[in-house]
């Protein structure tokens, strides 16, 4: 559509009187509604003004997140430019800012589980190769057949003993003598949550 601004709003002033209109006449009308539901290009400006303030804002030495937002940016409508324009001078339009944070998550490995308890092979033997792989791989290794946890290097960070043994698999074992019971697995998530904790401390 070549027309100007000025030459489509001139055409739909014609076609507001009209009692019939053309496809290319309804083309006209709706690029007129684009036209003026968009963002003037003053309210444009200070949409992005207010979006810099806001991300220096949230980075000022002061904030618990200095140092830990790596990207800000717009989503939605002012991401795609499609903002709708205030119809009254009172009115207001909303921006969404996204502030992108890196969570830098733990990835462990977890050796086997020997649900009788006796924690012997062929459980040594796969878990001496899952912390060689581990260990070539800079990936801490979690055993709960001897309670070793390893870092990224392999070093041995803390032993705090089998997590299931044969004292207490009964209390933790389910009747089918494989599977955690209810109780085994709020056990094992314990077990669990200490291990991964001892990575950190």
């Amino acid at each position: 559509m070549t027309e100007t601004i000025a030459s489509l709003r001139a055409r739909y002033r014609e076609l507001a009187t009209a009692k019939r209109v053309s496809p290319r006449d309804v083309d006209i009308l709706l690029a007129d509604v684009a036209i003026r539901v968009q963002l003037s290009p003053t309210n444009y400006s200070l949409a992005v003004s207010r979006a810099n303030v806001l991300s220096e804002w949230i980075d000022r030495p002061e904030s618990p997140l200095h140092g830990r937002v790596t990207l800000t940016y717009a989503q939605g409508s002012m991401a795609y430019n499609a903002t709708i324009a205030r119809c009254l001078r009172t009115d207001e339009f909303d921006i969404d800012i996204i502030a992108q944070i890196p969570t830098h998550p733990l990835i462990v490995v977890t050796g086997t589980y020997d649900p009788k308890g006796l924690n012997g092979s062929p459980y040594r033997q796969i878990d001496s190769s899952l912390l060689e792989v581990c260990t070539q791989r800079g990936v801490p290794f979690i055993e709960p057949s001897t309670g070793n946890v390893y870092d990224a290097s392999g070093r041995l960070v803390t032993s705090a003993g089998p997590w299931i043994t044969q004292d207490n698999n009964a209390l933790y074992v389910g009747a089918d003598g494989v599977h955690q019971s209810t109780d085994g697995q709020a056990y094992m998530a314990s077990r669990m949550f200490d291990a991964v904790r001892s990575l950190s401390s």
